[in-house]
């Protein structure tokens, strides 16, 4: 029983996390931004308050890939630390436009319908 019980602690010790905020540069939390794990292919996404956390349970640095529509995506260098990091960052507006919005409504596609007119 003490043997397993210091297994699942050593297991434990390699876990470290790395949580944040994220806000546009007026202060404004952003919600959906694309938050992974480039060397893990895992990730997550930000909440209503543009809070996000990530577990990660390897003892290596790691770079977070941050993209979300209408941002600049960035890539950030986090080292390993087994406290963890607590993050603030501030995304930049693109100033890009898009060109062409695309939207499929199963019902009207069943329908034969393939073209909507604007009102």
């Amino acid at each position: 029983m003490f043997l397993c019980i210091q297994v699942l602690q050593l297991y434990g010790q390699n876990e470290w996390s790395v949580m944040g905020t994220i806000k546009d540069k007026d202060g404004f939390a952003v919600e959906m931004v694309n938050i992974r794990v480039i060397e893990l292919n895992t990730g997550t996404i930000s909440d209503r308050f543009g809070q996000f956390s990530i577990k990660i349970k390897e003892e290596n640095d790691i770079v977070l890939n941050i993209s979300a529509i209408g941002y600049i995506e960035r890539n950030i260098l986090i080292p390993y630390s087994k406290d963890g990091y607590q993050l603030s960052l501030v995304l930049e507006n693109t100033n890009e436009l898009l060109s062409e919005v695309n939207i499929i409504d199963q019902k009207s596609k069943e329908k034969g319908i393939t073209q909507l007119d604007p009102l």
